[in-house]
């Protein structure tokens, strides 16, 4: 429920913003909301991103409960990426599943292993807070909902692009190509959000001026860290 929710508001304020004369020449968004700036960009329609946004949560939770896999959790560490890295290393069944700012991180994975990540994280005089998520995104324990999502994906109509998209995976502009954007979308769900570096990139090709759409200014303080 909650993605179609945010997605709807976020489309509402975008419809907004775009009669107050908002033209902006280029979108990124983070994680869910990547599917909300491609909406935005004209890739599609706002039909298909309700459709993508109730069964991406819906797939998850559907395929773990046939698996009998436990969907994980995350948490926001404040330290710089190298001290999450180092202690993390170790760890098996815990990664970075999304780089926010020079000195936030999250980890996701199982429980075990994020609460071993904490004791080690809090020993490095790390700050941790367990984020309360339905599951462990971007990372391997959300796979078995992938195929369903990207055959989704793939049935869906897209269209190119009417303004640069930047990617949370690759962190450079979505490319041109329909075919390619689907796979990268397809593959969003189990890869890790190089927000610091999709920033970085976007600065680089021009932007100074950065308008965040959404119901909390969440991402306005990540950027001016970044």
């Amino acid at each position: 429920v909650a993605q179609p929710a945010l997605g709807a508001v976020e489309v509402g304020l975008w419809g907004l913003m775009r009669q107050l004369g908002l033209k902006p020449d280029m979108a990124a968004g983070h994680s869910y909301g990547e599917f909300v700036a491609l909406h935005a960009a004209g890739a599609i329609d706002f039909s298909a991103l309700m459709t993508l946004s109730a069964a991406r949560g819906r797939f998850i939770v559907d395929a773990a409960s046939a698996q009998g896999a436990e969907l994980g959790t995350m948490a926001a560490v404040s330290a710089p990426r190298k001290v999450v890295e180092d202690a993390i290393a170790d760890i098996d069944g815990v990664l970075i599943a999304n780089h926010n700012a020079p000195l936030q991180s999250i980890i996701s994975g199982t429980r075990e292993a994020v609460k071993a990540a904490t004791v080690k994280l809090s020993q490095a005089g790390a700050e941790v807070t367990e984020i309360p998520v339905a599951a462990a995104f971007h990372s391997s324990l959300v796979k078995p909902a992938q195929q369903a999502l990207s055959e989704l994906i793939e049935a869906t109509a897209w269209a190119p692009t009417q303004m640069p998209v930047y990617s949370n995976t690759t962190a450079r502009v979505h490319p041109a190509d329909v075919a390619r954007v689907k796979r990268q979308m397809a593959e969003h769900l189990v890869r890790p959000v190089e927000w610091v570096a999709e920033i970085e990139a976007m600065y680089h090709d021009g932007a100074r001026v950065f308008v965040e759409i959404g119901p909390n200014p969440v991402l306005q303080s990540y950027l001016r860290d970044i």
